[in-house]
C-alpha cells in the first residue's frame, strides 16, 4: 500500500520546467521520490531504502593517521604577542601598586600633620610596612 506523504512543485531534471513532484511511502522503510513533467513527459523516480552499513572501509580509514601539521607562523606570532601583553599587564599592575602605595603614604603624612615633600615622602615610603605594599600590588587592572 502506497501513501503519498508530500506533493508540490519542483524543476524537471531534464528540461528544468516546473513539474509536479511527490514523496510516496511504499513500504515500512521505503520512500519513493517522483517528478512528472507535463512539458517534456519525463517521469523521474528515486527509491530510498535503508542500507546495511559497510564498516570495512571505515576500519581502513581509522588505521591511517594524518601527519602532524606544522605550526603556522601566525600562531607563533600570536604566542609572542600574548607573552608581550602578559608582561605589559604585569608591569602595569606593579606600577598601579606603586602608585597606590604612594597615595597611602601621602594620606598617612596628611593624617600625621607632617608637611609632605619629596624627602619626607621617600622617608615615609621606606618606613611603610611591606604588607601594605603587597596589598597595593594585589589590585587587579
Amino acid at each position: 500500500m502506497s501513501v503519498v506523504v508530500e506533493r508540490g512543485l519542483a524543476r524537471c531534471p531534464r528540461c528544468v520546467a516546473v513539474a509536479d513532484y511527490a514523496f510516496i511511502e511504499s513500504g515500512p522503510n521505503y520512500l519513493r521520490y517522483e517528478v512528472n513533467c507535463a512539458k517534456c513527459g519525463e517521469a523521474y523516480r528515486e527509491v530510498h531504502a535503508p542500507v546495511a552499513p559497510d564498516f570495512t572501509a571505515a576500519v581502513g580509514a581509522l588505521a591511517v593517521c594524518p601527519p602532524d601539521a606544522p605550526v603556522p607562523a601566525a600562531s607563533v606570532f600570536r604566542q609572542r604577542v600574548m607573552a608581550w601583553i602578559g608582561d605589559a599587564r604585569e608591569r602595569a599592575a606593579l606600577l598601579a601598586g606603586q602608585a597606590a602605595s604612594w597615595m597611602v603614604v601621602k594620606r598617612n603624612a596628611f593624617r600625621r600633620g607632617t608637611p609632605f615633600s619629596g624627602d619626607v615622602g621617600l622617608q615615609l615610603l621606606a618606613e611603610f610596612p611591606q604588607r601594605a605594599l603587597q596589598d597595593a600590588r594585589d589590585v587587579h587592572l
